[in-house]
């Protein structure tokens, strides 16, 4: 499943983020963390992935398409990235955190991210 359509993916590189494959990565040892919201380093654009988060979130809040469906790519394809995002956004982000753990991640706890940010379920896919 591809995150975007072209036009998505144009409009993430201006904005200076990219969801990207990352199945070698530390965090999907257990096979469910393949993709990740990181910035482009190359554009500068934003200073950290952290950033990318926050503006996805708030271009979703803001109905913006191409934020939207990095939200549910997520929710598809990698449930603890998309968790990551939601729980930065609400300052649930603990200094226990790191983003070399796989984490079990339920529909249901997404669920509820997603009321409290949004006022509904977004991304159920």
């Amino acid at each position: 499943m591809s995150w975007s359509s072209k036009r998505h993916s144009e409009l993430a590189f201006k904005e200076g983020w990219e969801i990207f494959e990352a199945s070698g990565s530390m965090c999907n040892r257990q096979g469910n963390w393949p993709y990740q919201v990181m910035k482009l380093d190359e554009e500068a654009i934003l200073e950290s992935d952290q950033d990318a988060w926050k503006l996805i979130i708030t271009g979703a809040i803001d109905g913006k398409a191409h934020h939207l469906a990095a939200l549910k790519f997520l929710r598809a394809e990698a449930k603890p990235e998309l968790d990551l995002l939601y729980r930065d956004h609400l300052g649930l982000l603990t200094e226990q955190d790191n983003w070399e753990r796989s984490i079990l991640t339920h529909d249901e706890m997404l669920d509820g991210y997603e009321r409290t940010i949004f006022g509904k379920v977004i991304t159920n896919v």
